[in-house]
């Protein structure tokens, strides 16, 4: 079997959260002529599909690097992903968030039992990263995993994430057409 369809097949995402549904869109089916849905991943714990990608990560981690402090920049959705998959996951998360994050967002986070440290950057990109270097002491960063979201976004198990969704997305479908 394919390596990506076993990964895919076998990842326990769907421990932590449901299978998001399908909406038809019904206004903008009619404007487009077209058959329009909506994937629901707004229903998801965090409200974002960057879950998907952030737990699937984790949870693959080595067990050496679960013992290891787990560090991700962002100012939103990939924080939250990284908090929740932590938590889950029952590891210790810090999140690097530039200033211009949003207060809600921050809260979020927070409210996820992640460590907050506020950056330097003024953007809402990663900005931060360089950072990381400043808050871990010298001689112990071999003993984080820093996820960044450009790495979230290539990782080839987030990616597997994506596809997972895909296959969701066609049961969904399916689901729907049989109603």
């Amino acid at each position: 079997m394919n390596k990506i369809i076993k990964n895919i097949l076998t990842s326990d995402i769907y421990s932590i959260i449901k299978k998001t549904p399908l909406n038809y869109a019904n206004n903008l089916s009619k404007q487009y002529k077209n058959n329009l849905y909506f994937k629901r991943e707004d229903l998801l714990p965090i409200f974002s599909f960057k879950l998907r990608g952030a737990y699937n990560k984790i949870s693959k981690l080595s067990n050496k690097e679960k013992k290891n402090r787990i560090i991700a920049c962002s100012a939103g959705n990939h924080a939250q992903g990284v908090a929740y998959s932590c938590k889950k996951l029952g590891l210790e998360s810090t999140i690097i968030m530039p200033r211009i994050a949003p207060d809600i967002k921050i809260e979020a986070v927070k409210n996820l039992g992640a460590n907050i440290v506020v950056g330097i950057g003024k953007k809402k990109d990663n900005s931060n990263v360089g950072y990381i270097y400043e808050i871990i002491p010298a001689g112990k960063i071999v003993e984080a995993v820093i996820l960044e979201p450009p790495e979230i976004a290539t990782n080839p198990i987030c990616i597997e994430n994506a596809k997972m969704n895909g296959l969701n997305l066609i049961d969904s479908l399916e689901e729907f057409h049989k109603k």
